[in-house]
Formats: C-alpha cells, structure tokens, sequence
C-alpha cells in the first residue's frame, strides 16, 4: 500500500467490502503518500522486554531514520501529536485524561506509572 500507485490503491479499497465503505480513509493515504512516509523496522529486538523498552526503541529507530533521510518531523502527523492537540484543546479533556490516569486501575503500570498529564505535553 505504501509503495503502489494512488490508482492501484483505490482499486484495492474498491475490491474489498469492508473497505468500499471506508473511502475517506482511502483519500487520506492517497494524500499522506503525496509526502514522505517513514517507517522503520529492527532485527534482532530481543532485548524489547516491555512496552516501554518497544516505545523507546520505535522512538530510537525512527529518530534515526528521519535523520537519515532529511525529513522534516511533522508532530502533529503522529499519535502523539494528535494526543497533545486533544490535551490542549479544551482543558476538560486535559482533566479527563489527569483522572484516567491517576485511576488505581493504571497507578504503577506501563507508560503510565507515576505520571501526570503535564509530562505528556512537555515532551
């Protein structure tokens, strides 16, 4: 899907139901593929033994690569991005995340533990 003419993609989604419905999504790959989309992969990732060494070493391969390749890194084009754009855009949502956060059921788990909401956007 990355590599294949704009064409070839809309008669991809186009030859599948569960996709025919979902043209907006077709729209959107046809026009992130008008720039640059990197990806990054990693051999040999053994040592990846939670969710924060996997965040860290995504971070780590795709630092690399777009250093590598000359991109401009585009924030607001990644989940996290998107995140923080939520976060900011109304202070309820801002709330809302600082208590699911802080709820016992996420206290001292994953990327989670031990954060506020502040640290999300300060990064």
């Amino acid at each position: 899907m990355l590599d294949c003419p704009p064409e070839q993609l809309v008669e991809y989604f186009n030859d599948y139901d569960k996709l025919k419905s979902k043209s907006e999504l077709c729209i959107r790959l046809n026009a992130l593929k008008a720039d640059k989309i990197v990806t990054a992969y990693r051999y040999g990732s053994g040592f990846i033994t939670s969710t924060e060494k996997l965040v860290g070493a995504v971070f780590e391969s795709l630092t690399a690569t777009f250093k590598k390749s000359n991109c401009k890194y585009n924030a607001s084009k990644t989940l996290r991005g998107k995140i923080i754009e939520w976060l900011e855009a109304d202070p309820v949502n801002l709330q809302l995340f600082d208590a699911k956060i802080k709820n016992p059921k996420y206290c001292g788990s994953g990327t989670f533990a031990g954060k506020t909401e502040m640290i999300f956007l300060t990064r």
